[in-house]
């Protein structure tokens, strides 16, 4: 039997994913914001035309991997809202490789510039939590439906 209470026992794996993708879905319209401000700003005024190609490259990609993100975070709400196992494995593959990339940045900065992005470790353990119900809600979909 697979255990279908989440967030401590205060709630079903379900009800919990529904939270867990609307708080994704606030990451991501933070980072896409961000993402089209870095690509709009003229990074020339402020350091070398190679470190500005450098910031729009980097922007462009953050920018399409969460789109693609998003896309996941919808799937994730039709697979919640059928009942559908299988329209989660998107969101669950999707947001492993961005908690890996996140985590493979993160610790290139940490080499780079020391141990001062705190910030950044508890996000990828708050992404890591969420991930985890995600994966709890999908076990429960495809046994019992």
């Amino acid at each position: 039997m697979v255990d279908d209470r989440c967030c401590c026992g205060c709630m079903h794996v379900r009800t919990g994913s529904f939270i867990v993708g609307i708080i994704e879905l606030i990451f991501c319209i933070v980072i896409i914001v961000g993402g089209v401000a870095v690509l709009s700003t003229n990074w020339d005024d402020y350091i070398t035309e190679e470190g500005s190609k450098y910031f729009k490259y980097v922007g462009a990609v953050a920018v399409a991997i969460t789109v693609i993100w998003f896309l996941s975070i919808i799937l994730l709400f039709v697979g919640l809202f059928k009942y559908m196992a299988s329209l989660l494995l998107p969101h669950l593959i999707i947001t492993a490789i961005y908690i890996i990339l996140e985590t493979v940045f993160i610790v290139l900065l940490i080499i780079n510039e020391g141990l001062g992005h705190l910030a950044n470790i508890i996000t990828i353990i708050i992404l890591l939590y969420l991930w985890f119900v995600v994966y709890r809600c999908y076990r429960w979909l495809k046994v019992t439906h």
